[in-house]
């Protein structure tokens, strides 16, 4: 674009590339791998249940067949074994959860630690993210984070959150944030050539 000044649709454009460039949106989206970990966790407290009901269940059985255990107390038995087999299958059931999600939010953080390390990402889109307000994340902070590179600072979740948030706004035609001086401002923080 020698002798023009590039428009501010192409800038869009440009911007849209460069945020395409920049970001993996599925190593990034924490709710859909997390899903699949809540399903295995679930599976996981459910066949500890089973399994300690089950053992439970047969020793009373054993010791019912033989003659050793009344009937009164075999149905006694049955019914207290739920119990403890249920808390320890819940016990298990966060357990695996936990660490499930950690091992995600791990995998996200490596991430983020990739992209961020280049003088950082995120802040470079600070004018479509000024009056950004999301639930439960600081978005201010996570620029600022972004800005100054503290990245063992950033909160990975609140990166992911705030990124696909950045998405929306860009790809919303009609959102008012797209005036000439974000443009510009976006321009210039993505070192996106423009003749003035």
């Amino acid at each position: 674009m020698t002798g023009k000044a590039i428009s501010k649709r192409q800038l869009r454009k440009a911007v849209v590339a460069q945020f395409v460039r920049h970001f993996d949106l599925s190593r990034l989206d924490f709710r859909r791998a997390l899903r699949r970990s809540k399903g295995r966790a679930r599976l996981m407290g459910l066949a500890v249940a089973t399994t300690l009901y089950g053992i439970g269940f047969a020793a009373a059985y054993l010791g019912w067949s033989r003659g050793t255990v009344p009937n009164e107390a075999l149905a006694k038995w049955v019914w207290l074994l739920m119990l403890p087999s249920s808390v320890v299958g819940a016990l298990v059931w966060l357990i695996t959860q936990a660490r499930g999600e950690y091992a995600l939010r791990q995998q996200v953080k490596t991430y983020v630690l990739e992209v961020e390390s280049d003088e950082g990402r995120l802040w470079r889109y600070r004018p479509l993210l000024q009056d950004l307000v999301l639930k439960g994340v600081d978005v201010k902070l996570t620029i600022e984070q972004s800005e100054r590179a503290q990245l063992e600072a950033l909160d990975p979740l609140d990166y992911a959150h705030t990124v696909f948030a950045l998405q929306d706004r860009i790809n919303d035609a009609a959102n008012t944030v797209w005036n000439s001086d974000t443009v510009l401002q976006l321009a210039k923080n993505l070192q996106i050539e423009t003749d003035d």
